[in-house]
């Protein structure tokens, strides 16, 4: 394997990243041999990331054999079972799978969204997120099972009024595709793109050191663990709210927020952090937004689900 040491060029959309493979093969030089199967490799690197994972790095020499590798794992339970990933590397947007669906008109439930979006390509699948009442926030998520029919999805119906609504959609990373990207980029492995000064794990280090951890918000009674009715029902002190009312509905009220609470340095992980954010329950997203010191904690909390 010591023929390889190129830098990778994702633009071409020809490298692929595979982790959690060990079950699956005994080492990488057995990976590199199966993958071999698929096309002709132009460069090959493992890594091993802070949690000890290893991802596998595969360049081939035509991008049409990344792709055939893709398809040849979508669906394959076993693999999925033992939490084995592979994908496309990219630095996001349009080889994202998984689209952002927003201001769905509460109308629309989980099968007219994936009516609306099938004629695109096969759907992995498909949601619209919902609170305790099972009403509509508004908002869901589509997963194809390739990029080539999540960006015709987007092209076309972006903007597409439905129910007098404009459909508002937006590409969403997968936490593996992240990952194996910010390592890859870390470690400067990647053909025209040179790593921060400080890297993002360090900036996003220093970043969430420096905000004050309230002692209620220790990891030993963390905020995922609470029930609505201890939400509803606590007396806490808190400060002053940020705002009052119902506006979880209004995204670009929520980018604001967040945007004034990470600040400049880590800015680039606004858009993910809001996804992440309105995945939670209705009532958990009116609590945290009404406490900054909760907000703040939420907020650094996501970071480093994204990043580490």
């Amino acid at each position: 394997m010591d023929e390889f040491n190129k830098k990778f060029d994702i633009d071409k959309q020809s490298v692929v990243f595979v982790s959690h493979y060990e079950k699956w093969y005994n080492d990488d030089k057995e990976l590199l041999n199966a993958f071999r199967t698929f096309g002709n490799i132009v460069n090959f690197k493992v890594l091993t990331n802070k949690k000890g994972i290893k991802i596998a790095y595969i360049q081939y020499d035509d991008p049409v054999d990344a792709k055939r590798v893709i398809y040849r794992f979508i669906g394959n339970k076993d693999e999925e079972e033992s939490n084995f990933k592979i994908g496309i590397l990219t630095g996001g947007g349009d080889s994202c799978v998984k689209l952002f669906v927003k201001n769905l008109s509460s109308n629309i439930d989980d099968d007219e969204l994936r009516f609306i979006f099938e004629k695109y390509g096969e759907i992995k699948c498909a949601y619209v997120k919902t609170d305790l009442k099972k009403e509509s926030l508004g908002f869901g998520f589509v997963t194809f099972n390739t990029a080539d029919a999540a960006n015709r999805a987007k092209n076309d119906l972006n903007g597409e009024i439905l129910y007098q609504k404009p459909l508002m959609i937006s590409y969403v990373q997968e936490k593996s595709h992240r990952e194996a990207y910010l390592l890859a980029l870390n470690e400067n492995l990647l053909e025209g793109y040179q790593p921060p000064p400080k890297t993002v794990q360090d900036r996003i280090l220093r970043f969430t050191k420096s905000m004050d951890t309230p002692k209620s918000l220790t990891s030993s009674s963390p905020i995922d663990s609470m029930t609505e009715k201890s939400f509803l029902s606590s007396k806490t002190k808190t400060p002053p709210p940020v705002f009052t009312g119902s506006f979880i509905k209004d995204q670009s009220l929520l980018k604001d927020v967040l945007s004034a609470q990470v600040g400049n340095e880590c800015r680039m992980y606004s858009e993910l952090i809001v996804t992440a954010l309105l995945n939670r329950p209705a009532y958990e997203l009116n609590v945290i937004l009404k406490d900054p010191n909760l907000l703040k904690q939420t907020v650094k909390k996501e970071i480093r689900e994204l990043v580490f």
